[in-house]
């Protein structure tokens, strides 16, 4: 597929499929893919993970952020986070999103909002066919972890998970 540049954005841009490969003592590793990055992108923490995010979320310009980075420097060289930094190219078609999977867990986030300086969207955990919508990334963090200790040796009840049919009836 030769690669061109988008000139209207799907809102697919704003889905990252995150590949958990690694869950120790809290602390998660994996991959992001995104359609809209050229390769994985690998992460080792929960703030990692998020700072990462955040990054393909600004290098895309999708969902835009209702809060400005401020700072001291000369206002020339502050970039603007709703203007596009560069073309934006698509690297992958949506099948990303079936074909690649994390050693523990994978989960679809799609971040619909960045409003009050944190995130609001969807959460899917693709191998328990359950999902969640999200106010927060703070919430957002507290699902992943609760899908991922109830993978452990001695699982426990996932209190804010649902499955996703019944997600998708409440959303409709």
């Amino acid at each position: 597929m030769a690669l061109q540049p988008i000139t209207a954005l799907s809102s697919n841009v704003s889905k990252t499929l995150v590949c958990i490969d690694r869950f120790e003592n809290t602390e998660i590793s994996g991959r992001l893919n995104n359609p809209y990055m050229e390769h994985a992108i690998p992460f080792d923490g929960v703030i990692d993970m998020i700072t990462k995010m955040e990054k393909i979320l600004d290098a895309v310009t999708f969902p835009l952020s209702s809060v400005r980075y401020r700072s001291f420097e000369d206002a020339d060289k502050i970039v603007t986070t709703w203007m596009p930094k560069r073309e934006v190219l698509r690297y992958y078609e949506d099948d990303i999103f079936s074909n690649k999977k994390g050693m523990l867990a994978t989960f679809l986030v799609q971040v619909q909002y960045r409003h009050n300086a944190t995130w609001q969207g969807y959460v899917r955990w693709l191998e328990e066919t359950k999902a969640q919508n999200f106010r927060s990334t703070l919430e957002l963090i507290k699902l992943l972890s609760d899908a991922l200790v109830s993978i452990g040796e001695t699982p426990v009840p996932l209190a804010g998970w649902e499955n996703a049919e019944e997600s998708a009836r409440k959303r409709a």
